[in-house]
């Protein structure tokens, strides 16, 4: 591989200006900063340390591993490049030195605005599977790679948006509003579940009646809570029901707008057929916790419970003042992101 051009002060400002405003994991980022400083511990770099004896590539064994051969010149880099190249997906410079070809595709000016973040994200992983090959794991090397970057890249732009938006909430100035219970419409019952877990995960308990639920997360006392308590109001025969949960996670899952982590599945469908079981109507709405006391002190309750699970005929009397709140319609502050 030929080089064609010689990394100046310039350039290297150039680069960590991009570096600056690249769009991408730190723990990715921070190889690119590595391979500009010359210390990713390649064998050539190893043996130069006295880490190691043979300078080979672990991968091909055939050349000389340089940070250039892992990134470029190794069989499954080059397999990769060439991917992009004959796609025409961005890659640019394979002919150049590795410092410039690294800053020029981070470049903003790419055809693909996303090159960027791709570019970085395949680098990061090459480097990975370098080191799955040199330490005996090369089993878990992807066969389709171009598809398994495809999907990585794609989870990456979703976290990073996730964050974005989550700093636009940081920096949005706060409203402060009045939050109570509200009483359902005519007709209609409401039903306040909530969970409660010491420790997290710790002993657990679940809310709008009391159970006991042992050892588990407060993500699964919460959704165990809910379907515990659509039990209990389906068996009772109720037919206009709405569910009012404190947490915005639980409730954008049991509506479908994102999936829940892959152990709470389970119980996350059996609370779904029971939403949309036929012969009753349930609305599933997010309530702040401010309006959700009674429920919230329950779980508690059910925590240190003598018995597993129990239904009260008559509200214990750790619910008094709440519901007598409740009833007159009290109100407390929340401060809450700006819309």
């Amino acid at each position: 591989m030929s080089l064609l051009t010689v990394y100046t002060p310039s350039k290297r400002q150039d680069f960590w200006s991009k570096w600056w405003s690249l769009k991408a994991p730190q723990r990715l980022k921070m190889l690119l900063w590595l391979v500009m400083q010359d210390v990713v511990l390649t064998n050539t770099v190893r043996v130069k340390r006295g880490f190691a004896s043979d300078a080979s590539c672990p991968i091909c064994q055939v050349e000389i591993e340089d940070i250039d051969h892992v990134l470029r010149g190794c069989l499954i880099a080059s397999d990769v490049w060439n991917h992009y190249h004959q796609n025409t997906q961005g890659i640019q410079g394979l002919e150049l030195d590795i410092k410039t070809w690294i800053t020029r595709n981070l470049d903003h000016t790419n055809p693909d605005p996303s090159w960027p973040t791709k570019f970085t994200t395949i680098v990061w992983w090459l480097w990975r599977w370098r080191n799955m090959g040199c330490f005996s794991t090369s089993a878990d090397i992807p066969s389709d790679k171009i598809h398994f970057l495809h999907r990585v890249y794609k989870e990456s732009i979703k976290v990073l948006n996730t964050d974005a938006s989550r700093l636009n909430r940081i920096n949005t100035r706060p409203t402060e509003v009045w939050v109570g219970w509200d009483p359902p419409p005519m007709d209609w019952v409401a039903l306040k579940t909530d969970g409660a877990s010491r420790h997290n995960p710790g002993n657990a308990g679940c809310g709008g009646f009391a159970e006991k639920l042992g050892v588990c997360s407060l993500f699964n006392a919460e959704l165990r809570a809910i379907f515990r308590g659509l039990t209990l109001a389906k068996g009772w025969g109720i037919k206009h029901l709405v569910l009012n949960v404190d947490s915005r996670v639980i409730v954008n899952s049991l509506h479908g707008k994102h999936g829940c982590p892959a152990r709470f599945f389970g119980i996350t469908q059996k609370c779904k057929a029971l939403i949309v079981d036929s012969g009753w109507e349930v609305q599933v709405t997010h309530c702040y916790r401010e309006a959700n006391k009674v429920a919230d002190t329950l779980a508690n309750v059910g925590v240190t419970l003598n018995c597993n699970f129990i239904v009260y005929t008559h509200p214990p009397r750790e619910l008094d003042s709440l519901l007598y709140a409740d009833k007159i319609g009290t109100k407390f502050p929340r401060m809450i992101a700006s819309q």
